[in-house]
């Protein structure tokens, strides 16, 4: 519970003390030219995991606050913070894991496709979704430990889920929101005490959408094939 309570203060307190939670409050000067923002969200996923002679499943359970940066124009950078719990069940046994600390960190570049200069593009953008299309590439690192109690003969101890996710996407600017489309390839471990699991798929499809508002950013993202997994999250930034 007391760790539960730190973690807590701390995903608090980047939403509310960092410049871009600040910047949807009137009256602080020199903050409007920074580039940053700030993302509150919930994540639930599912993935499926091997080693010889073993199967396994996972579903996790996260609440993250991501601070991004705009390195330069179209290159954002983020740090993702917050707590997230892990239920492992494999040969019949559920470990159920509680919440814990969770983090990572990435990157992301879009361009509006004609900055590809590939050729062709000139008949791409005389279509009408063509003039407002971007793509876009990331690569994120996520790092997430979950303790679990004693069960069916297993002592206690922790799982742990680490990995990379290098994605490829397109999106395009229809006004009232911004739907979005790609593919990623995923390298992820799981390892409950010394015990180490390999994701069963690498390769995945997800789709989601953001909603412009008055107050906020919102965005909501489905994805398949490596895991099953749905997110649900709002922006603040300026």
């Amino acid at each position: 519970m007391k760790k539960i309570l730190v973690v807590s203060v701390m995903v608090l307190g980047l939403v509310t003390l960092s410049p871009s939670a600040h910047a949807i409050i009137p009256g602080i000067p020199g903050l409007e030219d920074m580039g940053i923002e700030v993302r509150a969200g919930l994540e639930h996923a599912s993935r499926d995991w091997e080693r010889p002679g073993f199967k396994g499943e996972s579903t996790t359970l996260g609440l993250f606050a991501e601070p991004t940066f705009e390195v330069m124009e179209g290159l954002d950078a983020y740090l993702k913070l917050g707590m997230a719990s892990i239920e492992f069940k494999s040969a019949g046994v559920t470990f159920d894991g509680g919440m814990d600390l969770g983090w990572g960190l990435g990157v992301k570049y879009t361009m509006p496709l004609d900055g590809l200069g590939l050729p062709g593009m000139g008949i791409i953008e005389g279509m009408p979704f063509g003039e407002a299309l971007e793509v876009g590439a990331g690569f994120e690192y996520i790092a997430l430990s979950s303790d679990y109690r004693a069960v069916r003969g297993f002592p206690a101890g922790s799982l742990k889920i680490r990995g990379w996710r290098l994605s490829l996407f397109a999106s395009e600017d229809m006004g009232m929101f911004v739907p979005y489309i790609g593919l990623r390839y995923s390298d992820m471990e799981l390892k409950r005490a010394a015990v180490r699991y390999d994701a069963a798929d690498n390769f995945g499809i997800f789709l989601g959408a953001d909603i412009p508002m008055d107050f906020a950013n919102i965005n909501v993202e489905i994805g398949f094939l490596d895991e099953t997994s749905f997110k649900v999250g709002a922006s603040f930034a300026f």
